[in-house]
């Protein structure tokens, strides 16, 4: 072998569970562990991500890490890092055999050492290192993965004193069970078993040697001495496999009562096809093929294990020789596992309901773990995937790590694993008792940090209870999988989908030797296809069109849409007739309806060139000039016995009322009364945002209407100094039947919100003053910018306009190294239509990057923002997200008038639940999104996933205009996308990519 050091520039690219946890006293602990740990991990914190993950991949691995340093047997380290385990069956061996077998990991719960399972966890760790080396290298975990593998190979050397003999098992389950303590304290027998010519085991010495071999490529850069020193233990297990053949569980028949094994040619090619790679001796790949072809490991695999190699060997030999025959098999055993059937057999896998890969309930997230392995390393081999390997490693990968509301790692994110079967972490440190046997009820005394569980049966029900031992139990093969899916997952959100790590010459190791990505991305970017970002801005216009309350202008571009509640007000002698509509139903709200307009205006001044870019800026204007108009009437100003007397106008309409009615607007004869803010009610935040509303506007129309913008200034000097500061409350107080839709968590955002726009207008020290006043009142960490929460809002304006980029720049890096993402790259802020705080996010990030481009992470901000659109506007999975654009959008919006047939026909509820299309298309509409898994449900019913409203548009349709301007401007780099989802064209590319990569 040789060894052959590269330096690599790299490119930038284009691209609950049921059951929960009735005590609380693990979760208190894990908290104040928690930077103990966290110091302890070695987490570099710099590292730049081309697309950050949706979970911390890196923290989830570093403590995968920590699990196997727990499962230690022999003489610990003095760099050990889990204290409270110590030395423990120094004697095994000894005692029994006259040869010392200490070292090496317990299997899982208790204190037994399988070497079948420990050979294959050695093996497929050492995978994961030697194709994504570098990952593990920029993280600071080398070190930790190598000194693991180490564990077990140092642990194997001992256990093969012969040429033809091997200890395969150190303990049996039975006399381990009879013992219940600390491993520091066993005081039992510990027999040894051997496998010997007399005595084969072709499975067990097949694996060892699979796994000495693959060590050999990990440690050859570092240690070559010891790698050569692997290697000749490799090619005797492997002459001892082939020549004395047997299973080994016939000869340790101890092993049986955990891991009887049934078979050995697929362990037989398994090792022949690591020592080629390892090697480059061709002898080893004819004999990989021979005993392919004898197993028909050809055929379809349903599991990756330690006891079925089958799909480890396709995807081996594909890589190897690139036969189509083994790409093939490769491509059935990954598409087997989508959860569409999209294979050519007969047949397809399971998965629960929540989305998890299941194959059988003992340790099922194992399996899962393992497949997301196999399929990220066939996505790298360019295999022409049906549906998309990656997508789906990230969906098993997200699951285990929280994706349905439960952590499955210990220690891990939300609501983890708390009472785990596993003995020397359930006692507590001496000189405390352990007792005799398991309490159900006690969580354990120490936490296994990085111990991933058996996990969920087939309907995603879990218990973590000790006494249900197939989900609660752990074990170092589960642990094996997961850690190198982590991996690969972890080098392509580093490195990127095109720059993958590069696949040696049997015989040859290469190690990338490679620095962190420079923290800016350079304009050197291919387009993204397809998306129409004029068509986009035009039908979101139409979107408010098809809102419009009122008498309908000349002319009405919606021919399903005619005049409507026209007589809002006369019951109270107020005419309120115009405006927006909300959403689905016929309420207008004043509140969100003043952020919409506030939304519309600062896309209207930011982006004026891509208005008119699109033929829209006029019918913007339009849009904006509607709503302000209904705004004006709901600003009631009275003098009674000459004092000022304001009215606020905050709602027309009733909830209650709305939900006795499904039918066309136009047909509505059911009350609609009205709700209002007086002198001596508390509603601050409503009077804020309409001042707020009122300066943008008089902004937007600047230099368009002189007496327009001169009249909205006027009004929102007005209602800042003398009607805001009135009666400070909360709005959704006076006005209880807000609190359905849009109940007030506060309105100090808001006055600092209309002190800033008053400030943006004027420059005036005095609304500077407020407006900075009630900022240093707000939290310093908000975590999404919506009608509710403008303090994301405010760091901007005022950081533009005075400040700086400290507090907006902090908020633009959460979203970018912190934030909650689902697996195809949507930023998840809440729960509840998310579609819309992923826009409002996008908006604030190509601001951010418009008013600092200077700052280090300015074009990340920019590129994750337009990422963002992106993923709204159908570049996963062609599912668009808004109503008309794309090839796959919504058709069934939740959303009155345009699922009733015509104005002139009955409609009735029942219309609410007919599964059909809408007979109208509410073109332009953003709808509420995706789940957490990415999962889209096209159904009216669906409210949270069907939902539309004026705000969802706001930020969304500036959004729009500011990818616009960018393009306008040629300030995308060619593309922003280079965090992108990964649409078809840009796996063409890659498959192109690497044939040739691969044919070179």
């Amino acid at each position: 072998m040789k060894y052959t050091a590269v330096i690599v520039l790299i490119p930038l690219v284009i691209c609950n569970a049921l059951a929960q946890n009735s005590d609380g006293t693990v979760v208190e602990q894990f908290k104040e562990n928690q930077d103990d740990v966290m110091s302890i991990l070695n987490l570099p914190n710099d590292t730049v991500y081309l697309n950050p993950p949706p979970f911390d991949y890196a923290e989830a691995l570093a403590k995968s890490l920590l699990f196997y340093e727990a499962q230690r047997s022999g003489r610990l380290p003095d760099n050990q890092r889990v204290k409270w385990r110590g030395d423990s069956a120094l004697d095994d061996g000894l005692d029994d055999v006259g040869i010392d077998l200490s070292g090496g990991y317990y299997d899982g719960g208790g204190y037994v050492k399988y070497g079948y399972t420990m050979a294959y966890t050695a093996t497929v760790l050492s995978w994961g290192v030697i194709r994504y080396r570098r990952a593990y290298e920029i993280l600071g975990q080398l070190d930790y993965v190598l000194a693991a593998i180490k564990w077990a190979t140092d642990y194997f050397i001992k256990c093969h004193p012969k040429e033809d003999v091997f200890y395969g098992q150190v303990g049996d389950k039975s006399t381990d069970n009879a013992y219940f303590g600390r491993p520091e304290t066993m005081n039992y027998k510990r027999r040894a078993y051997s496998i010997t010519k007399d005595r084969p085991g072709s499975d067990l010495a097949g694996e060892t040697a699979a796994a000495m071999a693959a060590a050999a490529i990990v440690f050859e850069p570092t240690s070559p001495a010891y790698a050569e020193k692997l290697l000749a233990h490799a090619k005797e297990l492997y002459e001892f496999a082939i020549t004395d053949k047997g299973i080994y569980s016939t000869s340790i028949t101890a092993a049986r009562e955990a891991y009887q094994s049934d078979k050995y040619v697929d362990d037989l090619a398994w090792a022949g096809a690591w020592l080629y790679k390892t090697t480059g001796d061709k002898s080893y790949l004819t004999e990989a093929e021979i005993y392919y072809g004898r197993g028909k490991l050809k055929n379809l695999a349903t599991e990756f294990s330690w006891r079925d190699k089958r799909a480890g060997v396709q995807i081996l030999l594909a890589e190897l020789t690139k036969k189509p025959t083994y790409r093939t098999s490769a491509k059935w055993f990954c598409d087997y596992a989508q959860k569409e059937k999209i294979n050519n057999f007969n047949s397809q896998s399971k998965h629960t309901p929540r989305g998890l890969l299941y194959v059988q309930e003992w340790g099922s997230l194992r399996y899962s773990a393992n497949t997301a392995m196999i399929c990220l390393m066939a996505a790298d081999l360019g295999l022409k995937e049906k549906g998309n390997y990656r997508v789906f490693a990230r969906q098993q990968i997200g699951y285990i790590l929280g994706r349905t509301g439960r952590s499955f790692v210990v220690g891990f994110g939300e609501n983890p694993p708390t009472k785990i079967f596993h003995e020397s972490s359930y006692c507590p440190s001496p000189p405390a008792e352990c007792g005799d046997a398991f309490n159900e009820g006690t969580p354990n005394a120490h936490i296994l940090y990085g111990a991933l569980v058996g996990g969920p049966n087939s309907q995603d029900l879990f218990q973590d209870q000790r006494g249900n031992q197939q989900q609660s139990s752990v074990a170092i093969d589960y642990n094996a999988g997961f850690q190198s899916a982590l991996a690969g997952l972890l080098d392509l959100d580093i490195f990127g989908p095109i720059h993958r790590p590069h696949i040696d010459k049997p015989g040859q190791i290469t190690l990338d030797e490679v620095t962190l990505p420079p923290p800016t991305i350079p304009p050197t970017l291919a387009p993204v296809v397809g998306i129409d970002y004029r068509d986009a801005i035009k039908k979101s216009i139409l979107f408010y069109e098809a809102q419009r309350s009122g008498v309908l202008p000349y002319p009405n571009r919606i021919p399903w849409r005619g005049d409507s509640a026209v007589h809002d007000g006369k019951n109270v002698g107020v005419e309120l007739d115009g405006g927006y509509y909300d959403g689905p139903g016929y309420i207008k709200y004043t509140f969100p309806l003043c952020y919409t307009m506030t939304m519309l205006s600062w896309g209207l001044i930011e982006f004026q060139d891509a208005y008119k870019n699109t033929r829209t800026y006029k019918d913007a204007l339009n849009t904006l000039q509607w709503g302000m108009n209904y705004i004006t009437k709901a600003h009631i100003y009275r003098r009674d016995n000459n004092q000022p007397n304001t009215t606020l106008v905050a709602q027309v309409g009733d909830s209650y009322i709305e939900d006795t009615y499904w039918g066309s607007p136009e047909n509505m004869d059911v009350e609609r009364p009205v709700y209002s803010i007086r002198n001596d009610e508390a509603g601050t935040e409503v009077a804020a945002e309409m001042a707020a509303a009122f300066a943008a506007a008089s902004m937007a129309f600047k230099g368009q209407d002189r007496l327009v913008s001169e009249r909205y200034f006027n009004q929102s000097h007005y209602l800042y100094n003398f009607v805001v500061k009135k009666n400070l409350g909360v709005y959704s107080d006076t006005i209880t039947d807000a609190q359905r839709e849009y109940p007030s968590s506060g309105y100090i955002d808001e006055l600092a919100w209309a002190a800033t726009w008053l400030y943006q207008h004027t420059r005036s020290p005095f609304y500077f003053k407020e407006a900075t006043g009630y900022y240093d009142q707000l939290p310093t960490d908000p975590k999404d910018f919506s009608w509710d929460n403008k303090t994301v809002g405010v760091q901007l304006l005022l950081g533009a306009a005075h400040t700086g980029s400290k507090d907006i720049a902090k908020f633009c890096d959460w979203l970018l190294t912190s934030a909650r993402r689902t697996e195809g790259g949507l930023l998840f802020l809440n729960d509840k239509y998310p579609a819309k705080y992923a826009a409002n996010a996008a908006f604030i990030l190509i601001m951010a990057f418009k008013k600092f481009p200077k700052h280090r992470n300015a074009r990340r901000w920019r590129d994750l923002g337009v990422q963002q659109i992106e993923y709204l506007l159908g570049n996963i999975n062609d599912q668009s997200f808004m109503i008309g654009f794309g090839a796959k959008s919504p058709t069934q919006p939740y959303h009155k008038a345009s699922s009733c047939p015509s104005m002139n026909e009955t409609c009735g509820l029942g219309y609410k639940t007919l599964n059909v299309p809408n007979p109208h298309v509410l073109f332009g509409a953003l709808v509420g999104g995706p789940d957490f898994g990415d999962e889209y449900q096209d159904l009216r019913t669906n409210e949270n996933q069907n939902r539309v409203s004026l705000d969802a548009n706001a930020g969304f349709q500036s959004a729009l205009a500011g990818i616009q301007h960018l393009k306008i401007n040629k300030q995308l780099g060619n593309s922003a996308a280079s965090v992108t989802l990964c649409p078809t064209v840009f796996f063409a590319f890659l498959s192109v990519y690497l044939y040739f990569m691969i044919n070179a």
